[in-house]
């Protein structure tokens, strides 16, 4: 039986076909060839220069045709019917073996030549980039990853008198002759490892410390203050929240909540007071698709589709942020916002079922769903619809690198993650609560665009982005040991001050960097707007955070122990930024905001670090005015004080410790 088959392989009587390795090395032995391959490092590659040199005994010519026919393949089945295999030969392409070995090394040098222009034009950017850009987050002051505002220069900050707040503090860029300490705290070197007082190292964190008890459960803690306000659980206000849930929990998801009516007037205003009073703070959305599907939402009227849902929160937005300075938490201010935010809910969590990163509006609907209740003042809601949207969009981004889509889209994804940040990190500083790993992904991800040096928002966007993560970076370097006042060493000591002196100097490194068209004024003077006040809240916040752990260390000296000069020194810069915190967020606390819930609760911190300095026989004389300061915060949060709210807490702590610091 003939069978007809097709070789893949033959060798000619004058040339050679060029074989590949595998093949050659079998035949080795038939042909006589000698075959040798050289495998060598180009770079980025790895490339595979095969040499053959066939000696005279491996001419054709010379072998006899019985010979010749052993290297004339068989298929399968005529070897084992033993019958003769027909195949037709088809001409096969070859090179004159002299030109093999040239041929193949030619292609070689010509790819070794485009890798080195590659490389050479990778390292000109980079140099490039080596850079700062006129705002910096701690990646990019501490490992000079240039932000991508193309337009913004720097130019050499000029001291600041205004900062030293009556200490002779000044920035490290005037400082021409820095300590090696100073220097790491502004070197490439250091964004990768910090070193603390002992020599030791410990890996920059961008988000919160994880399973870390707040700071503020931390000094209820203090005997000193435990002997003010009595022994309170680790998870005081997280319980408190997790009790108080809005009225008539079930109509938000599970019953037919009724679609509202709504009216072009009033929604255009809603839309508007959603464009000038919370857009600014998160800068996410593209206003022309935003307004494109609102005119589709207001022509075909509300359905249960994602873009009502979308439009709705923005709605919901707008009337809570709509309220009058004077609000009064017992008439539940928020209500007109429900009317809206209910229906956006149950068509958002049915969204979510069956969602897994494929639409941006469901993650930007999500997160305005989460700012929503932020300023509603309810912390765990909030959280909720955060951590949802973090989650999605981290697979919305890994599902974005690899398809074809535009630099507007991908820039409004890294838009969302950031603000997935923002949001979730100022909770899991307050809450111990698991986070959604949207600060490890942020590690490697460029900040988002400014746009151009006129762009207040998004400059004002970027450095909240930068302060946050440099906030991060403060609570996760600062030693639990050390907030206890358990010190055994002085040396344990040292190592703290030069902690706090290396955060110290990124905070002023952070201010210095900050544009000047919305560069805070520290003091307590007017700002310019809202946007201003956050940030120089933030600087304070951040500032009284890392020289925190000396009032408290002062306040646990035994009595026969005095701190050194340089520890009076630190806490006294930790109790000016503590005063200068609460003086400032009282205008922020006069109406709803974003930022209503925690910045209560950092206020309380604070008040806390001041009372406990106030009982202290080191640093009392520091806080003469402590009775006010106090009252300013009880001023502050009896406008929130609903009943059985974390406000209504705070309320409490304080009056105990008013009440008995008198007869302290």
């Amino acid at each position: 039986m003939a069978h007809s088959g097709q070789p893949s392989n033959a060798v000619g009587h004058q040339n050679v076909s060029i074989f590949t390795p595998e093949h050659i090395c079998k035949q080795n032995s038939k042909l006589g060839a000698k075959v040798k391959a050289r495998i060598e490092w180009s770079k980025r590659t790895f490339t595979i220069r095969l040499f053959e040199a066939f000696d005279k005994s491996a001419n054709p010519r010379k072998k006899d045709k019985k010979k010749q026919m052993l290297l004339i393949p068989v298929c399968g089945n005529c070897s084992e019917a033993e019958a003769e295999c027909r195949y037709q030969e088809l001409p096969i392409q070859s090179l004159e073996s002299p030109a093999i070995p040239s041929a193949i090394s030619r292609r070689l040098d010509s790819i070794e030549s485009l890798l080195k222009s590659h490389s050479e034009a990778i390292a000109a950017i980079s140099q490039q980039q080596q850079v700062l850009d006129a705002l910096c987050s701690p990646h990019e002051i501490l490992d000079a990853q240039a932000v991508p505002t193309d337009a913004i220069i720097i130019e050499p900050p000029i001291p600041d008198p205004s900062r030293v707040d009556r200490l002779n503090l000044t920035s490290p860029l005037s400082n021409t002759h820095s300590s090696p300490s100073s220097i790491a705290g502004i070197s490439p070197e250091f964004n990768t490892a910090q070193v603390d007082g002992s020599g030791n190292l410990f890996a920059p964190f961008t988000g919160p410390p994880k399973h870390q008890t707040s700071p503020v459960n931390s000094l209820l803690k203090l005997p000193v203050i435990r002997s003010l306000v009595g022994e309170l659980p680790e998870d005081h206000f997280f319980s408190i929240e997790s009790r108080h849930v809005p009225p008539a929990p079930g109509t938000w998801i599970f019953s037919q909540a009724e679609l509202p009516a709504i009216e072009q007037e009033v929604t255009d205003r809603l839309v508007e007071t959603f464009f000038s009073d919370i857009h600014p703070c998160h800068p996410i959305l593209d206003r022309d698709a935003f307004f494109a599907m609102y005119e589709n939402v207001m022509s075909d009227g509300l359905g249960l589709g994602l873009q009502s849902a979308f439009c709705l929160v923005v709605f919901a937005l707008g009337a809570v942020a709509s309220e009058a300075a004077a609000v009064d938490p017992q008439e539940q201010y928020w209500e007109p916002a429900l009317k809206y935010l209910q229906p956006a809910l149950k068509i958002l969590m049915a969204e979510s079922a069956f969602s897994f990163g494929t639409d941006l509006r469901f993650v930007q609907a999500l997160i305005f769903g989460g700012i929503c209740f932020a300023y509603m003042a309810k912390p765990l809601h909030s959280w909720k619809l955060i951590h949802m949207a973090s989650t999605d969009v981290q697979l919305l981004l890994s599902r974005s690198e690899s398809a074809a889509i535009g630099e507007s889209y991908k820039e409004r994804i890294l838009e969302a993650c950031w603000s997935c940040f923002l949001l979730e990190c100022d909770y899991l500083t307050e809450l111990k609560l698991p986070p959604s790993g949207i600060e490890t992904l942020v590690d490697d991800m460029a900040l988002p665009k400014a746009g151009n040096p006129s762009d207040r928002e998004g400059l004002s966007y970027l450095a909240e982005i930068s302060m946050r993560s440099l906030l991060n970076r403060v609570l996760s370097s600062l030693p639990n040991e050390f907030e206890s006042g358990q010190l055994s060493e002085e040396s344990e000591v040292t190592g703290a001050i030069t902690v706090a002196s290396e955060l110290d100097q990124q905070l002023l490194l952070w201010y210095d960097s900050v544009p000047e068209m919305i560069k805070p004024t520290l003091g307590v003077g007017p700002t310019a707007d809202g946007r201003e006040r956050t940030l120089r809240i933030r600087y304070y916040q951040a500032r009284y955070i890392i020289h925190r752990q000396f009032v408290v260390y002062c306040a646990s000296l035994p009595e026969d122990r005095e701190p050194s000069p340089k520890v009076l020194e630190e806490a006294q810069v930790c109790i000016e930024s503590c005063r200068l915190y609460l003086q400032n967020t009282g205008e922020i606390l006069k109406k709803p905001s974003q930022y209503t819930w925690t910045l209560a609760q950092s206020s309380l911190d604070a008040a806390l670090v001041l009372t406990t300095a106030s009982l202290s026989r080191h640093l009392k004389n520091l806080v003469p005015d402590i009775l006010p300061l106090q009252q300013l915060l009880i001023d502050n949060i009896a406008r929130w004080a609903a009943p059985e709210s974390s406000f209504e807490s705070i309320l409490c702590i304080l009056g105990d410790i008013v009440g008995k610091q008198q007869f302290h």
